[in-house]
């Protein structure tokens, strides 16, 4: 009977013994499970943050074509402008000169 007992007590030690381990298993688990979903989080966190900087970038780069085209239609304007101005320059100064030589020879003929 002693033997038995003995053995049953031994059997309740080791029982015992990894009822503790188990506990410490679970515990351990508990902890990284808790950690796991910590860093999800924070992994969640970061994406939205990205995601939200590149719809910002995206708007950023959108307002910047439009400013390069607005940019690009103001250039050939400004050109064309130019154009017109040197015609016009052109035109006077050759009404100028078509002044001044009837005014040249207006003096040589009556001169």
């Amino acid at each position: 009977m002693r033997a038995y007992i003995a053995h049953n007590m031994d059997g309740n030690k080791e029982l015992l013994a990894d009822l503790e381990t188990i506990k410490s298993k679970v515990a351990t688990t508990r902890k990284l499970t808790k950690k796991g979903a910590c860093l999800l989080r924070k992994v969640d966190e970061k994406k939205e943050k990205s995601q939200v900087e590149a719809r910002r970038l995206a708007e950023k780069k959108a307002t910047m074509v439009a400013k390069k085209e607005n940019a690009k239609k103001e250039i050939a304007r400004l050109r064309r402008e130019l154009q017109d101005l040197r015609a016009g320059f052109v035109a006077q100064k050759e009404d100028l000169e078509a002044d001044y030589q009837k005014q040249a020879d207006d003096m040589f003929f009556y001169g």
